[in-house]
């Protein structure tokens, strides 16, 4: 019998692309498994995506049913939520910080053979946390998780005509990563860099593909940029929303940028060549230029 995979509402999963990661993992695992999933940690942003239905929960297979996200029908799922942790039929599966029994480098490996026979007699698997993963579903069924997570016609639209804009007189776009902000405080500033040293970076990035062409570096930043600090460049600073600009940036060619769901989630579904800039002094090589699964950071 199939099961069905829920993934609770949870307070401290990030914002968009932490959760379009986590999603996209258990989307892998029920691709493999044909079992099904509702996810009550993603209605915010669904009206992003062409095949997630609006409102209260969000669901693979991909399915029409809307439900408004309210008062009333966010106490009736925590009430159904009630009984189903105590039904017979329900598994709860944690995994947050605190490693568990069937753990793996801090991660909870939803493909680990113990964790299927462990629910094998359950319907219901009610899962709290953001630590699961599945990286080896994901890469076999990556063309799939892409097609499920496509950005409304819209925005596509809007983003494929800007980007034609962009490439006009140039060969290469390289999309910059500037995350700024909020990375003063995380991990402690360990990849809070400069836009000196952004700028230093982009230089030593437009030297590794200068025999392919004329390049174009849009910077994408949740601080404001002058286009003076890149003199000598050829730059376009991104203005848009958080989903225009993450689907402007699985538009481009290249991307550079320090460890982030943000740009991992648009190396990934553009299928575009990633440099996680983990030291600043390090400069990039060609070779350092690569694909990522969501949520592998890198680090």
């Amino acid at each position: 019998m199939n099961k069905v995979w829920i993934i609770e509402r949870a307070h401290r999963s990030g914002q968009l692309c932490n959760r379009l990661g986590l999603f996209a993992h258990f989307v892998a695992y029920c691709l493999e498994n044909e079992d099904v999933l509702i996810n009550f940690n993603f209605g915010e942003y669904a009206s992003g995506f062409q095949n997630l239905s609006l409102g209260l929960i969000t669901c693979f297979p991909q399915n029409k049913i809307s439900i408004p996200w309210n008062g009333i029908t966010y106490r009736s799922w925590q009430g159904i939520n009630l009984l189903l942790t105590k039904s017979p039929f329900s598994y709860i599966l944690a995994a947050d910080i605190q490693p568990g029994i069937i753990l793996t480098k801090d991660c909870l490996d939803l493909e680990q053979p113990e964790l299927r026979s462990e629910i094998e007699k359950s319907t219901f698997i009610l899962c709290k946390g953001w630590y699961f993963r599945c990286f080896k579903f994901l890469k076999k069924n990556a063309v799939a998780v892409r097609k499920f997570f496509e950005f409304n016609r819209q925005i596509e639209s809007e983003v494929l005509k800007e980007s034609i804009k962009l490439r006009k007189d140039v060969d290469i776009l390289v999309a910059v990563h500037m995350r700024l902000g909020d990375y003063k405080k995380h991990l402690e500033g360990r990849f809070y860099y400069s836009p000196f040293e952004y700028k230093r970076l982009m230089q030593a990035t437009q030297e590794i593909f200068q025999d392919k062409g004329r390049i174009k570096f849009i910077i994408f930043s949740n601080e404001k940029q002058s286009s003076e600090m890149f003199s000598g460049l050829n730059i376009h600073i991104a203005h848009g929303s958080a989903i225009h600009d993450l689907c402007l940036m699985s538009k481009c060619d290249y991307i550079l940028g320090p460890p982030s769901s943000f740009s991992n989630w648009a190396s990934f579904y553009g299928n575009i060549p990633l440099f996680y800039i983990l030291d600043p002094q390090v400069l990039p090589q060609a070779k350092d230029f690569q694909v990522h699964l969501p949520l592998d950071m890198g680090v």
